[in-house]
């Protein structure tokens, strides 16, 4: 299962955070990319995971035990059977 997971960071900790974040990983989950962005949000990660239950009791805890983290907000990714645009090449 994959996630979208938008992080809002404290003031300054950004890009610190975000390199934090791209090391963690366990036998559950592991993160694929973190970019520090504009906007609502500061950093958006995606992670994946065996399922949804790893996301939220291995993955969730582990970030938000990180200094400089403020909120986060997970977007599961649905199975839809439509390819991705990387898969239709």
């Amino acid at each position: 299962m994959r996630a979208y997971i938008f992080v809002e960071a404290k003031p300054g900790a950004a890009g610190r955070l975000a390199a934090e974040m791209a090391r963690i990983s366990s036998a559950a989950f592991r993160v694929l990319s973190v970019d520090t962005v504009t906007g609502l949000h500061d950093i958006i990660a995606i992670a994946e995971a065996r399922d949804a239950e790893a996301i939220g009791k291995d993955l969730l805890p582990r970030l938000h035990q990180l200094p400089g983290l403020e909120n986060t907000l997970s977007c599961l990714v649905l199975p839809t059977g439509a390819k991705s645009h990387d898969e239709q090449r």
